[in-house]
């Protein structure tokens, strides 16, 4: 059976005893059910996890103590960052979520001249804090170890400006290269589009900026489909998908 994982954003070692957040002790208690003397996962982004057991229990709180450390690395050596046209709350956690079970390092909300989702910066807040709950919870999940790193929604471009990868490619539809042309490589950034497509101004700063025009092959996909379709395309040619 499998153990359930928790994230826990603390310095944490073996027979230590801990009192969970808030969250997480709802999550094992009204969510899960678990009782006294169950097991699960704890973990806190640093490369490994603990093995843990619940020592009491309450309406509002758990304690646990941590059992052995297991040194554990499930991360790509492919290192992708991924800068994702804002979508719809909906559509950007489902891009989150799988972003995050396919290795994604580093994940950028992109706001373009066609994004439709437009807020004030308490709002924008509000958002990148879901955004993280999102990906925490995907983490957890997926049996990732350390966090994907989670940036403030950045313009176009500031974003073309300052993103750093061996390889910078711009998904476009009518691009003559396919991404699986994209030569080996170590990092690689992948910029996607909103439902309304890049700006001719975007593009031509794009490769200004020295980011290459690819496409995915034969099919318009969905803007929350592309960038998922292209990480999985360059997992399976050099990262940990790959034969």
């Amino acid at each position: 059976m499998r153990l359930t994982r928790i994230y826990q954003p603390q310095a944490l070692s073996s027979g230590q005893i801990i009192h969970l957040s808030n969250g997480a002790a709802q999550h094992l208690i009204r969510v899960l059910r678990l009782k006294v003397g169950d097991s699960f996962i704890v973990f806190n982004g640093q490369a490994g996890e603990f093995h843990a057991t619940i020592t009491q229990l309450n309406k509002h709180t758990a304690i646990v103590k941590l059992g052995e450390f297991i040194t554990v690395n499930r991360e790509s050596s492919l290192q992708i960052t991924l800068a994702q046209a804002v979508l719809r709350s909906d559509k950007m956690d489902y891009i989150l979520q799988k972003a995050v079970e396919l290795g994604v390092t580093r994940f950028i909300p992109l706001i373009t001249t066609h994004s439709t989702l437009r807020l004030e910066p308490e709002r924008w807040k509000k958002r990148y804090l879901h955004w993280q709950g999102v990906m925490l919870a995907a983490c957890e999940q997926s049996g990732r170890t350390r966090l994907p790193k989670l940036e403030n929604p950045m313009t176009f471009d500031v974003a073309t400006t300052s993103i750093k990868a061996d390889q910078r490619i711009i998904l476009q539809t009518r691009a003559q290269q396919t991404i699986q042309s994209l030569p080996a490589c170590h990092s690689v950034a992948i910029l996607v589009g909103p439902e309304g497509g890049w700006s001719e101004n975007e593009l031509k700063c794009a490769c200004m900026a020295t980011y290459t025009p690819m496409q995915l092959g034969p099919r318009v996909l969905r803007a929350e489909t592309a960038g998922l379709a292209a990480v999985s395309i360059l997992q399976g040619l050099y990262g940990d998908l790959s034969s």
